[in-house]
């Protein structure tokens, strides 16, 4: 196995035996399933307590994920199951990772790889008024289970940061053919910078937008405006609210947020194009 090809040594009776070695007896069902950066497999077996009987599920069958080495650690594979798990403890329809010994992560060989329970599926109707809700209902549901706790693993993206970075890299590459290199860097210096001034925009409008609420609710809360100020702001101050209790009666939330958009904008208007 090399970084080129790294499932050149995962031949079908590897497969099989990454299954077995988890407790379970394949049947000699093997079927390669489409992925493009691991490769899954879906595996025949005998019963097993672990597949449980539910309505979505496809019989005796797991789908057996073999993941590309070097392209996540194993903190982050496990933390996806995790949130698999969670999702699936908080009733929604996710295909979460089976557990051997706590362990949702196995090896075998030089192989990581994760077992499923192989679930029937269709494609939305979408011209249905019914599957869009329930389409909406589902998304609404997985999003709030996700916003009970950040990832600690993945690695976050700053767009105008990691834009500002990219093109200096690639620049500085000279992997880009001459005759397009000083339109590149042209028409990459306006977007990257017509983003960050839309984010010094957004976080001006934000600013303005807290001092008249403030302003309101200090001097008039029962104004026409003040319940549209309040939801507008909402998501912003909910968060710091849950950090920052208010203090003899006066919340300092929307002072905490001036701070942090204050300081967001002083690092935009550091990054180097």
């Amino acid at each position: 196995m090399s970084a080129a090809t790294p499932f050149s040594g995962l031949e079908p009776e590897v497969v099989l035996a990454a299954v077995t070695g988890q407790g379970m007896e394949p049947d000699g069902r093997l079927l390669a399933l489409n992925s493009y950066e691991n490769r899954v497999y879906r595996v025949g077996v005998e019963p097993d307590p672990r597949l449980a009987p539910e309505p979505l599920v496809a019989g005796n069958l797991v789908v057996a994920k073999f993941y590309r080495d070097g392209r996540w650690s194993d903190a982050q594979i496990r933390e996806e199951h995790a949130f698999a798990r969670e999702l699936a403890a908080a009733e929604l329809p996710v295909a979460a990772p089976l557990e051997t010994g706590g362990e949702t992560l196995h090896r075998h060989a030089q192989f990581r790889f994760a077992l499923f329970p192989c679930w029937r599926g269709s494609a939305p109707e979408l011209d249905g008024p019914g599957h869009r809700e329930l389409l909406g209902r589902t998304l609404g549901r997985l999003h709030a289970v996700g916003a009970t706790r950040r990832f600690a693993q993945r690695t976050s993206i700053s767009s105008w940061q990691f834009g500002a970075q990219a093109r200096r890299q690639l620049l500085a590459s000279g992997s880009l053919p001459d005759s397009v290199v000083e339109k590149y860097a042209e028409v990459s210096q306006v977007l990257v910078e017509s983003v960050r001034q839309l984010l010094h925009w957004a976080l001006t409008l934000v600013i303005w937008v807290t001092l008249i609420y403030v302003v309101i609710s200090w001097v008039n809360p029962l104004a026409p405006v003040a319940p549209a100020l309040s939801m507008l702001l909402r998501p912003l101050l909910d968060p710091i609210q849950r950090i920052l209790p208010a203090i003899g009666g006066i919340d300092l939330s929307p002072m905490a947020l001036l701070i942090i958009v204050y300081l967001l904008q002083m690092i935009i208007s550091r990054i180097v194009i």
